[in-house]
């Protein structure tokens, strides 16, 4: 992949902060960072289903960003994580489809922390093998990866990591 990685503040709350990733690949397809890119996909769906459960995901995200980035909240996926967890898992006013498809793959930086990147709604049972959501996940995992082997290049001081192209690194 040689893409160089922009990490842009998406929004702060009481405990959390997310970001997501901007990939600059030259192409100059990408004004968009790829959080963006999941909510300009799902947010304004005519499918009910895949609406219904773009707000699950959304409530989430708030729910995490009033109560911290918590384990239990996310999917693990390899070294990355995805929204929503398991439907088994308690998110105050939340409820969770038994069989939810759309998933949002992110990484867990810190409990302060998140990293939220895009998704897809997921047509089969290994995500390796879906076609929607394969390029999302394995990026998610490299950027995981990437922030694990790179932790003393990669200072974390509360809600806030380095951001802009300035710091910036190629995947």
């Amino acid at each position: 992949m040689n893409d160089f990685i922009i990490i842009e503040e998406i929004e702060e709350f009481e405990c959390v902060k997310f970001y997501s990733v901007r990939l600059d690949d030259d192409s100059g397809e990408n004004d968009y960072n790829e959080f963006e890119k999941f909510n300009l996909k799902f947010a304004d769906s005519e499918d009910e289903e895949i609406k219904f459960e773009f707000d699950i995901i959304i409530n989430i995200i708030e729910e995490i960003g009033e109560s911290y980035a918590k384990l239990m909240f996310f999917r693990q996926e390899n070294k990355a994580f995805a929204l929503p967890p398991n439907y088994k898992t308690q998110v105050r006013s939340v409820e969770i489809n038994k069989d939810s498809k759309l998933r949002l793959y992110c990484v867990l930086v810190s409990e302060e922390v998140v990293i939220l990147c895009n998704g897809g709604w997921k047509t089969e049972n290994r995500v390796q093998d879906c076609p929607n959501v394969s390029t999302h996940f394995r990026l998610a995992g490299q950027i995981a990866k990437y922030i694990e082997d790179n932790r003393s290049d990669f200072p974390i001081s509360g809600k806030e990591i380095p951001t802009g192209e300035d710091n910036g690194f190629y995947l």
